[in-house]
């Protein structure tokens, strides 16, 4: 797997966090061809010395400022281009889950992943080392939910929370 960017990445999967951003790019076949960290401040530069190139990321706040700051910079009507197959590949998928399971592992986590389409249906479902029987049917049930709720498992937890805590004043 190639660390460098390169003409040959066709597909980029962006993850948006706090501070950094976890990039997997892969070339036409579905080969992974780049995976790396970024930070904020590095994406825009880093984007702009690739060819054109279908780029994904989660439907959530940050990726819509993101967006709306990156498509004037990227987006030309010489380059545009239709976009025929909004689904996610069954290889993305699992690259997806693998970064996931990868990252929190580093991070000390034995956590299990699921990759859902667009209308819930489980696409990858991948049990990480060392996790117990419930990490699987959690992470399907974390994975609904927030495709259900087009909002990140976490937005959901801290809305409730916010709910409960006006509720008892």
């Amino acid at each position: 797997m190639s660390q460098k960017l390169n003409s040959e990445v066709a597909v980029i999967g962006i993850d948006i966090g706090k501070n950094s951003f976890h990039i997997v790019g892969q070339d036409r076949r579905g080969a992974l061809v780049l995976r790396q960290k970024w930070s904020r401040g590095q994406v825009e530069a880093r984007l702009a010395n690739l060819p054109p190139c279908l780029i994904g990321m989660e439907l959530r706040c940050g990726a819509l400022t993101l967006g709306c700051v990156l498509t004037p910079a990227f987006i030309s009507t010489a380059v545009a281009q239709l976009l025929n197959h909004k689904d996610l590949s069954a290889s993305m998928a699992i690259t997806i889950a693998q970064t996931a399971i990868d990252t929190c592992k580093a991070s000390g986590y034995a956590v299990s992943a699921t990759v859902v389409g667009r209308n819930g249906e489980i696409i990858v479902q991948v049990r990480g080392d060392n996790t117990g029987p419930h990490t699987i049917e959690n992470s399907m049930r974390k994975a609904y939910t927030a495709r259900t709720f087009r909002s990140p498992s976490g937005a959901l937890v801290e809305r409730l929370s916010t709910s409960v805590i006006n509720s008892r004043a």
